[in-house]
């Protein structure tokens, strides 16, 4: 399991025929670190015992230095973008739902 240190969690890819190692992209939409860190267990062959790990990617944490804000537009009102539960995916309403994506921070901190 691979936890992105935004609240996501990625499951490690059981098919041979995906190129990725997890399933999915680690997704962040503010600026921070973010300690991701690799879980897993196995059994000690010594003692016969479960044993679960967790390793970081990176001291310090992934940084990401920009912002991407999404926006639901509805009208002149801006209302923030939820994630569902696994924070996998941004949800935006019932369609049809206009959204605005302002990449000017990325740009401008280029």
């Amino acid at each position: 399991m691979l936890s992105c240190g935004n609240g996501q969690s990625l499951p490690l890819q059981q098919s041979k025929k995906d190129k990725s190692f997890f399933f999915g992209p680690c997704f962040y939409t503010k600026k921070g670190a973010f300690p991701v860190e690799v879980s897993f267990s196995y059994t000690d062959r010594a003692t016969g015992q479960q044993v679960e790990k967790s390793l970081p990617i990176r001291d310090g944490g992934i940084p990401v230095t920009s912002a991407v804000e999404l926006y639901k537009l509805d009208g002149t009102k801006k209302t923030p973008l939820q994630t569902n539960d696994t924070k996998t995916e941004l949800i935006a309403g019932k369609a049809p739902a206009k959204i605005a994506f302002n990449a000017q921070k990325i740009i401008s901190e280029l």
